[in-house]
This record gives structure tokens, sequence and C-alpha cells, in this order.
């Protein structure tokens, strides 16, 4: 309810909530902790989630990332095409800036891909 939520938010603010988890993770409550996560790893929805996962990391991988970069492809054009109207700095942004960051995010998003995809397989 909203009173217990409230409650709880308080001890949290206060650090009372921290404070009584180290405790009690200190007092073996990490061996409960611990084979409490066991159990739920083992879980059905575990194992749903990590085949929804696989499957759209193969999704992502073959359809997600033409459309991504195709995405980028013509915010660099359009920022490009832009840039001489600008000055200052958002010329610099437009011509240099943001396809920069773009092709950066770009590249990032493609090695996450390829080692989740290499990870899946292994």
């Amino acid at each position: 309810t909203r009173k217990e939520m409230k409650k709880v938010l308080s001890e949290i603010q206060r650090g009372e909530f921290a404070s009584e988890f180290i405790q009690e993770f200190n007092a073996g409550g990490k061996a409960k902790f611990l084979a409490t996560r066991a159990v739920e790893a083992q879980h059905p929805l575990e194992k749903v989630g990590k085949e929804l996962k696989n499957e759209f990391i193969v999704w992502l991988s073959k359809e997600g990332i033409e459309f991504a970069q195709a995405f980028a492809d013509e915010v660099i054009k359009e920022c490009k095409e832009d840039a001489p109207k600008e000055k200052g700095w958002c010329k610099i942004r437009d011509a240099f800036v943001l396809p920069v960051a773009l092709n950066i995010g770009m590249y990032i998003l493609k090695m996450v891909l390829t080692k989740s995809l290499e990870e899946k397989t292994a």
C-alpha cells in the first residue's frame, strides 16, 4: 500500500535498509542469498528470458542492425546537408560531431552484437 511504500522509502533514504541488509548478509544471509539466487536461476521464467534474449539478439543482428544503419546514414546525410547553413558550434556539430558520434555508436552496437552472438553459439 501507499503507507508501506512511503515507510520503505523513508528507511532507504535514512540508510536503515542498507544497514539491515549488510548486517543480515554478514550474519549468514549470504548463504541464504546465494541459495535463493541458485533456486531462482532454475525458474522457468529464467529459461524463457534467456531464449527470448537469444532470439532478440539474432533478430537484431540480422534485421535490426540494417534498419539502425540505414537510419544513422540518413541522419548523417541530413546533418551534413544542414551544416553549410549553420554557424559556429552548430556547423561543427552537424558537419563533424554528430556523424562521428553516430558512426561510433553503430560500431559499438555491431561489436556488442557480434560478441553476444559468439557467446550464444559457444
